[in-house]
């Protein structure tokens, strides 16, 4: 046998070891909520990621797969698909679970509620948040003028739906803040693990929420 096809011969089962190994090795990466020890409501928002266990493949179905020189038809299920539009309980461990109470939102210019939207209040959990919070409002005489992120809910037949916070009550809006900062601080911990130096500029300008509006320049929130 000569010495290239030996080399050869001795390819063909590497590569099937090393394409094996591959394969093992992304199942391996795959991860999902049941290996967090706490609820990441952002952790669905992450850019880059791994595989997901949790999240369903598009299914294809190809007609004759094997005839490569013709058109065969290929029919692709890519919906409903687990994790993006319907999320079984045993994905969601630790999700809050709560009444929602829908409403008229104020800058509705016909006052009534949108035809797809619940009009009674509703049980579903909290899985995440979609778009950015900001607690402080934009009004100064209006203290619900802040900024809700929108809630990414899980209704009770499995449904994975958001719900913008303006169609939801005050007192859903405010509990969406609540977890949305201490979600926040969670990531903050592990995000910044050193303590921040602040400049002798900053130093100079007052610190919290209590300086604000209170006159033009500056104001530092640590």
């Amino acid at each position: 046998m000569s010495p290239s096809r030996n080399i050869q011969t001795q390819l063909v089962p590497f590569s099937i070891a090393f394409f094996l190994l591959l394969i093992a090795g992304g199942a391996a990466d795959a991860e999902s909520r049941k290996d967090h020890k706490e609820y990441d409501f952002h952790y669905d928002v992450r850019y880059p990621g791994q595989l997901r266990s949790d999240v369903g493949l598009d299914k294809v179905v190809e007609a004759n797969a094997a005839d490569l020189k013709s058109y065969n038809r290929r029919t692709v299920q890519w919906w409903p698909k687990r994790g993006m539009d319907v999320i079984p309980l045993e994905d969601i461990p630790g999700a809050p679970l709560r009444t929602w109470t829908p409403r008229v939102p104020t800058d509705s210019l016909t006052g009534t509620m949108v035809d797809n939207f619940p009009k009674k209040p509703f049980k579903a959990h909290l899985i995440g948040f979609r778009g950015v919070g900001d607690g402080f409002p934009k009004d100064v005489k209006d203290p619900t003028s802040y900024r809700c992120p929108a809630a990414v809910l899980r209704l009770a037949d499995g449904r994975k739906r958001v719900f913008m916070g303006k169609y939801l009550s005050e007192p859903d809006r405010k509990y969406l803040m609540k977890v949305y900062r201490a979600d926040h601080v969670r990531m903050a911990k592990k995000l910044l693990p050193n303590e921040y130096v602040l400049n002798d500029e900053a130093k100079g300008h007052p610190a919290g929420e209590k300086n604000l509006y209170k006159k033009e320049g500056h104001v530092r929130f640590d």
